[in-house]
């Protein structure tokens, strides 16, 4: 500036990015898979997590060409990933290529990345299937037993920290719609608990248990009722509240004021 001092540069502050949710579905499916061919020594690992239209993207994988994967999204009846997935079950694979107990859907990844014997575990939280968890080595043969089952205790650890996410989620969601004393805030016309269905006290019961995210097993152990009876409860809760699952009749009822 002519005949004055010259001025500062404005300083830019730079861009904070929120950090990312380490409990997030993805995130905690990617650490599983490093886990299970870092200290668990499998020779390849990879998984993914159900989508809204029920397709599991592998999108967390580690020692494989993650290109040729990306092609690859079971669905249920689809491939090793789609039996599990129907089966809701861990399921093991001599030889993927010459296996006659799934479809060959994935076949064209499958063999350019030279897998052979394959091992595949559901992810499971209260609401179902999440996601998908796979060991595999280029040499046939299943996985070792030993390995399977730790796989299976790693896709459990996973389930429940995916469920203790959503269960947070909704406490959050709810608190928010609670004033200082705890009462319900008022919301739109729908969302006001006279709004709501009537529920019997027993149905209370068993909503607040989905809310912790408990099974239909724990939710039984808790009232002592049996497993049946508590099925029984869900379906009314689900009918009652139009919810077309446990985790959306949840957040109807925080909705409503009736948690």
């Amino acid at each position: 500036m002519l005949g004055g001092t010259p001025r500062r540069a404005a300083r830019t502050m730079p861009t904070v990015l929120p950090a990312p949710d380490p409990f997030a579905p993805v995130a905690l499916v990617d650490e599983a898979v490093r886990t299970l061919t870092g200290r668990l020594g499998a020779e390849l690992a990879f998984g993914g997590v159900v989508t809204g239209d029920g397709a599991v993207p592998l999108v967390a994988t580690h020692r494989v060409v993650p290109e040729r994967f990306a092609r690859l999204a079971p669905r249920a009846g689809r491939g090793l990933g789609g039996r599990v997935l129907t089966e809701r079950a861990p399921v093991t694979l001599e030889d993927y290529g010459r296996a006659r107990t799934i479809t060959d859907d994935f076949a064209g990844p499958i063999g350019e990345e030279g897998l052979r014997g394959l091992g595949c575990v559901p992810i499971v939280d209260p609401t179902g299937v999440v996601g998908l968890l796979h060991v595999g080595s280029r040499r046939p043969g299943a996985p070792a037993g030993r390995l399977v089952a730790a796989l299976e205790r790693l896709a459990g650890d996973v389930g429940d920290r995916i469920n203790a996410s959503r269960v947070a989620a909704l406490e959050a969601e709810l608190r928010v719609r609670r004033g200082p004393s705890g009462a319900d805030v008022p919301g739109p016309r729908e969302d006001r608990p006279h709004a709501g269905p009537s529920l019997t006290p027993r149905e209370h019961d068993v909503l607040r248990l989905l809310a912790e995210g408990c099974s239909n097993r724990e939710i039984a152990d808790r009232l002592v009722v049996a497993e049946p009876t508590v099925k029984g409860h869900v379906g009314h809760l689900m009918r009652k509240l139009d919810a077309p699952s446990r985790l959306r009749v949840v957040a109807r009822a925080g909705r409503l004021g009736l948690l």
